[in-house]
This record gives structure tokens, sequence and C-alpha cells, in this order.
């Protein structure tokens, strides 16, 4: 959210704030790193995968490799049976 060019943190954890004033910094360059840090993970965030991201692509694959799968053996059983009729038909 902006307001007056300003960017306004609101869901800042209080604890990440108490972290950076403990570590001997003044309350506007804690806000500050946290702005930085907040407006760096909005322009870059969408780019990462997140844990439900990574579940719905390997939901994806398994059922894309179960479904190469069914098609390999059924190729494979055609193929068998083309096999044997021509064995037949050759068969004096």
């Amino acid at each position: 959210m902006r307001c007056g060019g300003l960017a306004i943190i609101a869901s800042m954890k209080t604890e990440n704030l108490e972290i950076l004033e403990k570590s001997q910094l003044s309350t506007a360059q804690s806000r500050a790193i946290l702005q930085v840090m907040e407006s760096e993970l909005d322009a870059h965030g969408s780019s990462h995968a997140t844990k439900l991201d990574l579940e719905i692509v390997k939901g994806e694959l398994s059922r894309q490799i179960s479904a190469s799968i069914r098609w390999s053996f059924t190729f494979w059983i055609g193929q068998l049976a083309a096999t044997v009729a021509i064995v037949k038909l050759l068969r004096p």
C-alpha cells in the first residue's frame, strides 16, 4: 500500500522490527530496511514457486507420467498382437 509516497508495511511482523532495532539501528533505519525487503519481495515474489505451486506441478507431472505409461503399455500390446498375427500368417 502506498500513502504519500511512503510504503506502509501492514503485514510487518513486530519481531522483525524488534530484531533490527536491537542491532543498534534506529527505528527509521529498521523500517527502511523492511520496506526495501518488502518491495523486493513484491517485485520478485511472483517468480518464486511456493509449496502449493510445487504440489500442483507434482500432481500434473504424476498424471502425465501415468498417461504416458498407459499409452506405452497399449502400444506394446498392439505391437505384440500385430507380431503374433504376422507370425500366424507366415506359418504354413
